[in-house]
């Protein structure tokens, strides 16, 4: 598992691909497959922690999930900046499928 305070992170925005809300303190996890419109459940951490999202709601304005996020820095150039990750929320065990995108 990634700690991000210990290496250099990059700053994204975070958005929903389909339902559900990002939340803060909500863990970023790499993932190699596409986006689904389902949730993944796991009821343990099976993919690698790359980030965090440090504020995170509803936005009214996209009608969907949205926040701000740290990623480590080597996950994000080899994700040429853009792409696609796993989110789940402290309080849950279901990842969703977010994009992320350089903060401008």
């Amino acid at each position: 598992k990634a700690v991000v305070s210990t290496q250099s992170t990059g700053v994204v925005k975070v958005m929903c691909v389909s339902r559900g809300n990002v939340r803060p303190n909500a863990r970023l996890y790499y993932t190699s497959t596409s986006p689904g419109s389902n949730p993944v459940y796991s009821p343990q951490d099976t993919y690698p922690i790359v980030g965090y999202v440090t504020s995170g709601g509803f936005c009214l304005s996209s009608g969907q999930g949205a926040g701000i996020g740290l990623i480590l820095s080597s996950v994000w150039s080899a994700m040429n900046k853009e792409g696609v990750l796993l989110v789940r929320n402290t309080t849950t065990k279901h990842y969703r499928y977010v994009r992320v995108e350089a903060v401008k």
